[in-house]
């Protein structure tokens, strides 16, 4: 456990510094897109984009800080704003200065190149992109074990390099991992600190419903969600050194984007069988708190554990299982009953009385309860079972209620009852 840390507010001044290293980076643009005017060059309009995507997260802290929305922020806006001008001096110096030297080399050097450079920018993303997640909702993330770290690594390379091939191998497209893990960490970030608990593949089921009670919160943001924001920074300037050498034959190009699309299908289905039919708990040697799943995403990192519970969401269909095989047990079950407990003189009774009496039902669903007495190790040691419930003298009906899906969440057994 850690200790509460009291929450101080960040000073509506320090909005300052995100809006000036904004103004900086809009400054240098105007500038670079000037002298390639002037030098009758084509003007970046790429590298502008770029240069616009790093905007974002300065405008959004500097908006948190101007309706004081950001506590203990600590180094995080410093970070933050070093990020966002080593970006921008990636998209507007280093990408044009290595884009060139690949350009300029024959097209097997040039092939190499581009491909070692690829690698290297989707290896660092990767893990960028999986810091980003963890450091916004996960304090002890650093000491998440290696096989997961690396197992989560690889995922998001295998989703990045999937991306890339589908692009046509610019970085544009592969925003989206960055991006979608920054915004994970922080909706994880809040899902704990108002719930208590992860976030879980039925909950991207109820998102709707989450967004509806979301309006009753009040939200504050921390210096782990700006250091998030600094790492998504950081993987935009990497991406951005992203594109094919240049093509000097046009009969190259259709060829080009059709190995691309192949091998793009190829990846993905390669990686959604691999990842799909993987135990993670057996590979990579941890136990899943079921109960208290949270334990679990901070002890093995979000990915790793958000995984494991989409791959144990489908139902395995039982051997030898047919929808009329179904329909009959079904339908002998039902015929057994209306012989048996249908037909008795207390059901007729009951019956009779409730058409007589006319009653108002009220039923309680009470998720918390349950007959520890099933388990014969218990009732061995001496245990019979909640005394009040098994109390109740006039029960039409008592026993054992088996849920139709294992895990299939509150709505579903609601609904049924």
């Amino acid at each position: 456990m850690t200790e509460d840390i009291p929450l101080e507010i960040t000073s509506s001044v320090m909005a300052n510094l995100p809006i000036f290293i904004a103004v900086l980076i809009v400054a240098t643009v105007v500038v670079r897109v000037y002298f390639s005017i002037k030098h009758n060059e084509k003007p970046p309009i790429a590298r502008v984009f770029w240069c616009a995507t790093l905007l974002i997260p300065l405008g959004m802290v500097a908006a948190w800080i101007t309706n004081q929305l950001l506590v203990n922020e600590g180094s995080s806006l410093w970070v933050l704003s070093y990020s966002a001008l080593g970006a921008a001096a990636v998209i507007l110096l280093v990408e044009p200065l290595v884009s060139g030297l690949i350009d300029q080399t024959d097209l097997a050097t040039g092939t190499v190149a581009c491909i070692c450079r690829d690698i290297l920018v989707i290896a660092a993303v990767s893990a960028l992109s999986f810091v980003s997640l963890e450091i916004s909702c996960n304090e002890t993330f650093y000491r998440i074990p290696a096989n997961s770290f690396g197992f989560s690594v690889g995922l998001l390379a295998t989703v990045l390099l999937s991306l890339y091939l589908l692009g046509q191998r610019h970085g544009g497209v592969m925003v989206l991992v960055p991006v979608v893990c920054c915004i994970l960490g922080i909706a994880e970030h809040f899902v704990i600190t108002f719930k208590g608990e992860a976030i879980l593949p039925s909950d991207i089921l109820a998102l709707g419903t989450a967004m509806e009670v979301s309006e009753g919160y009040e939200f504050t943001f921390t210096a782990g969600i700006v250091t998030s924001l600094a790492l998504l920074e950081i993987s935009l300037g990497l991406l951005s050194l992203i594109r094919p050498r240049k093509l000097r034959t046009p009969t190259h190009v259709f060829p080009a984007i059709a190995a691309n699309l192949c091998a793009f299908l190829l990846v993905t289905v390669v990686g959604l069988s691999g990842f799909s039919s993987i135990d993670l708990e057996q590979a990579l040697n941890f136990g899943f708190d079921r109960w208290q799943p949270i334990t679990t995403y901070a002890s093995q990192g979000f990915i790793t554990s958000f995984t494991e519970m989409v791959n144990e969401l489908p139902i395995e269909k039982p051997e030898d299982y047919t929808p009329d095989e179904a329909q009959s047990i079904e339908q002998e079950l039902a015929a057994t009953y209306d012989s048996t407990y249908g037909s008795s003189e207390q059901r007729a009774a009951a019956v009779a009385q409730f058409n007589e009496i006319k009653p108002t039902i009220v039923a309680v669903m009470n998720e918390s309860f349950s007959d520890l007495s099933c388990f014969e190790q218990l009732q061995a040691a001496g245990y019979t079972g909640p005394a009040f419930y098994n109390s109740l003298p006039d029960t039409l009906v008592r026993g054992t209620m088996l849920a139709s899906v294992a895990g299939g969440g509150t709505a579903n057994s609601e609904f049924e009852f």
